[in-house]
């Protein structure tokens, strides 16, 4: 069985998390036979013929009190051809870097593979975007819905013939979360407050309220569906902070939140009072536009049942017309984002090897 050598850049949770799948990868259950050659984040790299998992904790705990996890610098891409060696390898990307484009042109145009969870690696310019996807030389399910397969299904509707007329999404686990925590009579503050402990938002709220993520998965929606809008897209976000809290720190956000309680609680009142309505933040995808709305929905509709962080996908298509596919699952976490990874760098190895399972 040919051993398939992995590069991961980026060790933070996701990344973590992906290395331990990897070093603990069965070749009896997968089909593959996997080697980690390099993790790198963003301070340090560390190099060796198939890093084992005692060695990824022992980085991992090196990070955490802040130490370089391995020599210093970021040396992945000076010796990018000399890492990938000879023979296709896989280029993984669990950063959450705008810098990390040019590494997989590179990589792609010697030949090698690239899976990313990182959403500005896909979403930025165009022409990265098509000579890093071009054939599926790129994989990136976990950009969009985390652990839903909503990426691969788009893919195989289109290879299919179909042609994609809506797709409305609830795409942020975080804000999921936030507007149904709203929906069970918390306060702004404190539905904000008690995601940030379960770890479902950024160290700095004020990322996941811009609606910055949404707008980038949306983004690679279109992309995905081939919709032209997508290729430069102009967006306006629906203002969830006053523009003066968005340079706040996390601190004194927390603190400023509590401004905001009376304004959201009218709005759920006011869903609620047009009848058995909750708020949802909704994207949606169309072939002419895209657009972003926080949106009174019906609570007893696909998007309304949604619970805590779970991410909703209903996409209307020529073969789902009238009844669409509603794809829908925890879309925020760890575990759910580096298994999705974990998929695709499996799928690339079994194609590099003659896999079929």
């Amino acid at each position: 069985m040919r051993i398939v050598n992995v590069i991961l850049m980026g060790f933070g949770m996701i990344g973590q998390r992906v290395a331990r799948m990897i070093a603990e990868n069965r070749p009896s259950v997968t089909g593959v036979h996997l080697c980690l050659r390099a993790i790198a984040d963003s301070r340090s790299t560390v190099f060796a013929q198939g890093i084992q998992p005692h060695v990824i904790s022992l980085l991992a705990g090196k990070r955490k009190h802040g130490e370089p996890i391995g020599e210093p610098g970021y040396l992945i891409a000076p010796n990018l051809q000399e890492v990938l060696g000879s023979t296709p390898a896989i280029l993984v990307d669990a950063t959450n870097s705008d810098r990390t484009g040019v590494i997989f042109e590179r990589a792609i145009e010697l030949g090698h593979r690239g899976v990313t969870a990182n959403k500005k690696l896909v979403c930025g310019r165009m022409d990265i975007f098509h000579n890093i996807t071009m054939a599926g030389a790129t994989r990136f399910e976990a950009t969009v819905g985390a652990g839903i397969p909503v990426i691969a299904k788009l893919q195989s509707m289109i290879a299919a013939g179909d042609e994609i007329r809506c797709i409305r999404a609830c795409a942020s686990g975080t804000l999921g979360y936030i507007f149904w925590q709203l929906g069970r009579s918390l306060t702004f503050a404190q539905a904000v407050e008690t995601a940030r402990k379960e770890g479902y938002t950024e160290p700095n709220p004020a990322d996941d309220l811009s609606g910055m993520d949404v707008l980038r998965k949306l983004i690679i929606l279109g992309r995905v569906c081939g919709f032209h809008w997508a290729d430069d897209a102009q967006i306006r976000l629906p203002a969830l902070l006053p523009i003066r809290y968005r340079d706040f720190s996390a601190e004194r956000l927390m603190k400023a939140l509590p401004r905001l309680n009376d304004r959201y609680k009218k709005k759920v009142t006011m869903a609620r009072s047009s009848g058995s309505n909750v708020l949802r933040y909704v994207a949606t995808t169309e072939p002419k536009r895209g657009r972003i709305q926080l949106l009174a929905v019906p609570a007893a509709s696909p998007l309304g049942r949604l619970e805590g962080p779970e991410n909703g996908f209903m996409i209307h298509s020529k073969y789902y017309p009238d009844r669409p596919l509603f794809l829908s699952g925890p879309g925020a976490g760890a575990a759910v984002t580096a298994e999705a990874v974990m998929g695709d760098i499996i799928a690339h190895a079994r194609e590099l090897t003659g896999g079929t399972r």
